[in-house]
């Protein structure tokens, strides 16, 4: 029995440590395998067909089932603030401290301990001071930090990393994530990282510190007459055209407050409002402080640069210059003799320039030098000698005039000037002018001449606002003469007179432009005078228009009126016609003619998409203001239907009154209607053809036509496709010459004497 207690009792105890280690085991979380991102979330899972990160968060009812949860590497881990990239790092203070949430239970890793892990919680977190790394990007120091557990649960994990002292104004950092420190559950199987030491992970964390440093003055700026940042540097001399100048290590902009110029015995003698500070264009690290034009030459001076009157582009002000003997300077006038301008340059100069050069102060010729001129290919064309050639040369405060001699007309030159040809009083030498920089072209004297006029003259039908130009051969600019308007009225009255600065006139170019609005009325006729030199070109010795003297050379009749002809009456229209030809007249308000663009009339059965019939309209169916548009339906393929409803329309811009005012034509269906009867239409061609048969053959045709009973026509003509007649034939034979007409599809239209159309047949031509 006892033996069967204590067998009992081991077995017991055996029993309740593989309970509690099943306890142990579906409490904690088991990290298994996965590459399927698809299977995120919660899921049963067989562990064996894991391969990718996922966190086991129990066992199911079976030994060899798990749920897990998987995490991607988006919502394994957030960072407060939110962690930037090294192209955009996060803005952050100097004092900032960062948290880090995982998501998930932190556990320590420990490859060879496995289940035998750390709970990485408050009690735990010296743990943590090896697991991160905060970096600064510009040299890859480690910064210190302290890093302490603010929560740890089995969802998640908060952590804080708190730099040991505050970090740089304006530098980047990187916290990092070390690879193989730490991981969700204990069983080794999901480290943050990926098990092999050496990559780190999260490393893209890059944040910035906000800059709170005064702008410094850039040290290393020595040289010229730089010295530490400043220019000109402490005890240096300045001309008396330059600037003072401030360089910093960063870019910098005007602050707030002034800068002063003393004298070095203490007298204020300029003060600058820092707002009206600008740095270099180039440079925009350097700000330029003021010129010292207006200082005594051989003068000494210190500046004062009060506290803030220049800051960086973060607003943190320069702590100022407020010593004398910090900065200053003595004033030196400048004895170089700079180039400020030289002429000629540019096109259309003399033939006999002199040369020019101006400079900022008097120059007298040096010891040696010379100017030279060329052709635009480099050939040389002259050489002055500043010794041999003295006489050539003139000087005129601080300019100098150069005799050369006579050029040749429309050519390029270059002009050079070796440097110290000229130098000032006490023995500076001038730079020297490249060739490249100086060239002209000479004039062309050719005779201005008048290429065209508009409008044209004897133009009829000239609009009231009418623009009038003359287009010449060349520029042209204004002259000393005067432009006449007459009114052709037999006594030649002068309407107006100006010139060509007049505001009616405007000169682009070679264009001059008169505008003679409201000098002008509808229905009379005017001629322009224009006088000689009213306009010249733009040569360097000007070529005068000769003028266009003549009466009636520029003649000109505005038009009578603007207004479209207006249909008065439509017939048939909305009523019904004894048969199924209709007679269609339109009745204007004013005489109308057929415009030279042609066009047609069109008839539509109503809820019919395309025409039934397409009549060509002719100028013979113009009869002053009434137009009589009449056709042969064999001709057009065949006639309208009995007893049913059509409509007109006609092509805009087809007709027009005898002042060339368009027509707007005929576009909507409910304009013009009408409905067939029910008696089939016999005209007079129907009768002739049936006695006579009048037949136009053959057809196609190519450069002969035949008719038939040709003895009864009295006229005949054909047009073309949109209306305009092409050839008319008065007393035809049977045969009709053709050869003049192009191929293409036209229609033949036979009439008796009485101007009767007998017959309209389409014909065509290959």
């Amino acid at each position: 029995m006892k033996r069967n207690s204590t067998w009992y009792i081991h077995k017991t105890i055996f029993v309740l440590v593989l309970a509690i280690w099943a306890y142990t085991v579906e409490a904690q979380d088991a990290v298994v395998n996965i590459d399927d991102s698809s299977l995120a979330g919660t899921s049963q899972i067989d562990p064996g067909v894991l391969n990718s990160n996922g966190v086991a968060l129990s066992n199911s009812t079976g030994t060899d089932v798990y749920n897990f949860q998987f995490q991607t590497a988006a919502d394994d881990v957030t960072f407060q603030p939110d962690n930037g990239d090294a192209a955009t790092p996060t803005l952050v203070p100097a004092d900032q401290a960062f948290q880090i949430t995982f998501n998930g239970p932190l556990y320590t890793f420990v490859s060879d301990a496995q289940f035998n892990n750390i709970a990485i919680d408050a009690d735990y977190e010296d743990y943590l001071q090896n697991c991160f790394s905060l970096v600064k990007v510009v040299d890859g120091s480690d910064i210190t930090y302290t890093a302490t557990v603010d929560s740890w649960s089995s969802s998640s994990t908060v952590i804080s990393i708190t730099p040991d002292t505050p970090l740089e104004s304006d530098t980047e950092y990187n916290l990092i994530i070390l690879d193989d420190k730490m991981q969700y559950g204990v069983a080794n199987q999901q480290p943050l990282g990926d098990n092999n030491g050496t990559t780190d992970i999260y490393d893209q964390n890059n944040y910035i510190t906000a800059d709170t440093s005064a702008p410094m003055l850039d040290a290393d700026a020595d040289a010229g007459p730089w010295e530490d940042g400043y220019y000109v540097g402490a005890g240096e001399t300045i001309l008396n055209d330059d600037y003072l100048k401030l360089d910093f290590t960063e870019p910098v902009m005007a602050g707030a407050g002034e800068i002063l110029v003393y004298t070095w015995n203490g007298i204020l003698v300029k003060t600058i409002d820092a707002s009206t500070l600008a740095t270099d264009p180039s440079d925009d690290s350097i700000i330029i402080l003021t010129d010292v034009a207006g200082l005594e030459v051989g003068e000494d001076y210190y500046v004062i640069v009060e506290p803030g009157a220049i800051t960086d582009l973060s607003g943190n002000g320069f702590a100022g210059v407020d010593e004398e003997d910090d900065w200053y300077f003595t004033v030196e006038e400048d004895q170089i003799p700079d180039v400020i301008s030289y002429s000629p340059t540019g096109a259309n100069i003399s033939v006999t320039p002199d040369l020019m050069i101006e400079f900022d102060l008097p120059v007298v010729l040096s010891s040696a030098g010379t100017v030279n001129i060329y052709l635009a290919d480099g050939t040389l064309v002259q050489t002055l000698d500043v010794v041999a050639d003295a006489m050539y040369f003139s000087m005129i405060g601080n300019k100098v005039y150069i005799d050369i001699d006579d050029l040749n007309e429309s050519t390029t030159y270059k002009v050079s000037v070796d440097a110290g040809t000229f130098e000032s009083s006490v023995g500076e030498p001038s730079a020297a002018i490249s060739s490249d920089d100086w060239q002209f072209e000479t004039e062309s004297n050719q005779e201005l001449l008048l290429v065209s006029l508009t409008p044209v003259d004897n133009s009829v039908d000239v609009p009231l606002d009418q623009v009038y130009q003359m287009e010449f051969n060349q520029d042209v600019q204004a002259g000393t003469g005067i432009l006449e308007l007459h009114e052709a009225d037999g006594a030649n009255t002068t309407i107006a007179s100006f010139d060509a600065g007049d505001t009616k006139v405007s000169i682009s170019g070679s264009t001059v432009s008169v505008n003679l609005t409201g000098l002008t009325e509808e229905g009379k006729e005017y001629y322009i005078i224009v006088y000689p030199d009213f306009v010249q070109n733009t040569s360097a010795t000007p070529e005068s228009f000769a003028g266009i003297l003549k009466v009636f050379n520029w003649n000109f009749t505005i038009v009578s009126e603007q207004v479209a002809p207006e249909v008065l009456l439509l017939s048939p229209d909305e009523e019904t016609i004894a048969d199924n030809h209709p007679n269609l007249v339109m009745t204007f308000n004013e005489a109308v003619e057929l415009s030279s663009a042609g066009g047609n009339a069109y008839i539509y059965k109503v809820g019919d998409t395309s025409p039934t019939l397409t009549i060509p309209l002719t100028s013979d169916m113009f009869n002053n203001n009434e137009v009589n548009i009449v056709y042969d339906a064999a001709a057009l393929g065949g006639g309208l239907a009995t007893s049913s409803d059509y409509y007109v329309l006609v092509d805009s811009g087809a007709i027009q009154d005898v002042s060339g005012n368009p027509f707007a034509g005929i576009s909507t269906e409910n304009e013009w209607t009408f409905t067939t009867g029910s008696d089939y239409a016999l005209g007079i061609e129907d009768e002739l053809a049936n006695a006579d048969q009048f037949v136009v053959y053959p057809n196609p045709f190519s450069d002969v036509l035949y008719i038939s009973n040709y003895e009864q026509i009295n006229r005949l003509f054909i047009t073309n496709v949109v209306g305009q007649r092409v050839k008319e034939i008065t007393n035809p034979t049977n045969m009709v010459s053709t050869s003049d007409l192009r191929n293409g599809i036209y229609f033949i239209t036979l009439m008796l004497d009485d101007d009767v159309i007998v017959s309209t047949q389409r014909i065509i031509k290959r």
